[in-house]
């Protein structure tokens, strides 16, 4: 795992074609800040001795024993002191690690002490870090006690090492505290290849708790309407036809329509209209009701009847909760939300009222008419919209040390630490359905009787609940593969896992739609959900 990591041939073209020779020297002004440099190019299958092109000897062993390892042909230079603008070399080394990884260097070599990284830390294809140098002004030493330490960017994964193999040594990383809601803190993450490990602490700090799902207010505009009033007795026209139900289209696609009023009587005193029944689509809890009144003289009535009051609309399915407990991936940790309530149904209509019977003469408005037709009855209201859904709780943000993802990953003096996950959120809960419209009013008798009045709209149920987001956890290390990582110690406080988000209210599911609680571990296999090694 010592060994250097040879650079890609078309690089060293470019250095070739660029007029830099293999073997530069350390001076600033025979490197640009690229890979065109010689010092991350070095020829292989040698025992120490030069190049047949006169390049230099073997970057092959182990630098922390072998001083004469430690120079500008053999990797890239980093040192938290150094100015911002450094090309790499041990002269003029780079600030931070991110300009080493974005320049490629495949070993690095670092003077301990504290680096603040500002962006993502990507190796790609393998690296070797040794993060043990001090004297970095003068002899570049190599101190087993010494360290160099990564405070690296929030809320994604602070060092990436994106396949190949790789060696880091003496290195600390340190996640800090997660900023964004819902999300997580994590210090390492492997994405294939291997990782040999020496002499290290991956720490992550404190993960966020996950937002609420969304709760909206009340809605005017998911009242139902007011039904059209009947025609009065002494309306014009030799009929007078019931008052029309109106249709109401809410915003799923759903509907309510009120019934329709009785059609008024002939002058011939013949039975006046029933008025018809209300609907929804789809058909509202409760139903049948919102029946239309008989007209007069029908089934025996000797007086119209009012329409009954629509049905309310049902109540939308609740959410459950987060329970799977979420996913890793190249990415980070990805946790289960809780799931959407359901959209309320639309009250049913109300029932148009009956009409009255007609008479062979009478007085409107002080002049004697004969003939008159009956008055009509008035349509019903129309239901209220259904309510929007509860959202879902988002997930709790999880504290994990060390992502590995099918590599093989050794540890050897490396602390793992893992602080507080987030909470999931609670889920919102479901708006409340639009109230349903006021029956239309009847039509006036006059000289004879009054027709009878259309039923009250139903209703519209309110949203369901939503389900709370599944808690975050604590993990010394997420895995998941054919190998589990082995080695380390591990620092997790078991009651630092996040806690579940609540249901919304009036979650009628499992655990009235609690989230799933997060799990405080050393190592969890994300493959087999279960401990590593069980």
């Amino acid at each position: 795992m010592h060994g250097m990591r040879w650079m890609m041939g078309a690089l060293g073209a470019l250095g070739l074609a660029a007029g830099y020779v293999v073997g530069c020297s350390n001076e600033a002004d025979d490197c640009d800040r690229t890979l065109t440099c010689s010092k991350y190019l070095t020829t292989t299958g040698h025992d120490g001795g030069p190049d047949g092109d006169g390049g230099n000897p073997s970057c092959d062993g182990d630098p922390t024993t072998d001083p004469e390892l430690v120079r500008d042909e053999c990797g890239a230079f980093v040192s938290a002191s150094a100015a911002p603008d450094g090309n790499g070399t041990k002269a003029m080394p780079f600030a931070t690690f991110a300009d080493a990884a974005a320049a490629g260097a495949k070993r690095v070599f670092a003077c301990a002490g504290a680096y603040t990284e500002t962006v993502q830390v990507t190796f790609s294809g393998g690296v070797d870090v040794y993060g043990g140098f001090t004297d970095c002004a003068a002899s570049w030493t190599w101190d087993a006690s010494s360290q160099a330490e990564i405070a690296t960017v929030a809320d994604t994964p602070g060092v990436v090492l994106d396949g190949g193999a790789n060696h880091l040594e003496n290195v600390r990383v340190t996640a800090p505290a997660a900023v964004m809601p819902g999300a997580s803190s994590i210090a390492m993450l492997v994405n294939g290849g291997s990782l040999a490990m020496v002499n290290g602490v991956l720490t992550a700090r404190d993960a966020k708790d996950g937002d609420a799902g969304a709760t909206l207010g009340d809605d005017s505009t998911l009242d139902g309407d007011t039904g059209a009033t009947g025609a009065d007795t002494c309306s014009p026209g030799g009929t007078h036809s019931g008052a029309m139900g109106k249709t109401k289209m809410c915003p799923d696609g759903t509907s309510s329509t009120g019934g329709s009023g009785g059609d008024g009587g002939d002058a011939a005193s013949n039975p006046a209209g029933n008025g018809t029944d209300g609907s929804a689509a789809p058909m509202a809890s409760g139903m049948p009701d919102g029946k239309g009144g008989n007209g007069e003289g029908q089934n025996a009535s000797a007086v119209c009847g009012t329409g009954n009051a629509g049905a309310a609309g049902a109540v939308g399915s609740s959410g459950d909760g987060g329970t799977s407990p979420g996913v890793i991936s190249s990415t980070g940790y990805a946790g289960a939300p809780g799931a959407d309530g359901g959209i309320g149904k639309p009250g049913q209509g109300g029932g148009g009222g009956g009409g009255a019977k007609g008479i062979a003469s009478g007085t409107c408005m002080g002049t004697p008419v004969n003939n008159l037709a009956g008055a009509s009855g008035g349509a019903g209201g129309i239901g209220g919209c259904g309510g929007a859904v509860g959202g879902g709780g988002k997930p709790g943000g999880s504290s994990i040390a060390l992502v590995v993802l099918n590599a093989d990953v050794t540890l050897t003096g490396v602390a793992l630490v893992a602080g507080k996950s987030g909470a999931g959120g609670p889920g919102g809960s479901g708006q409340n359905g639009g109230k349903g419209g006021p029956g239309g009013a009847n039509g006036a008798g006059g000289p004879a009787a009054d027709a009878c009045p259309g039923g009250k709209g139903g209703k519209g149920g309110s949203g369901g609940p939503g389900g709370g987001g599944q808690g975050g956890h604590s993990l010394g290390i997420a895995f998941k593969g054919t190998k589990a990582p082995g080695g380390g110690t591990f620092q997790i406080d078991m009651t630092a896992n996040g806690k579940g988000g609540a249901g919304g209210v009036n979650n009628t599911t499992a655990d009235m739609g609690k989230g799933a609680d997060g799990l405080a571990q050393e190592c969890w296999d994300f493959g087999t959900n279960k401990a590593c090694g069980q």
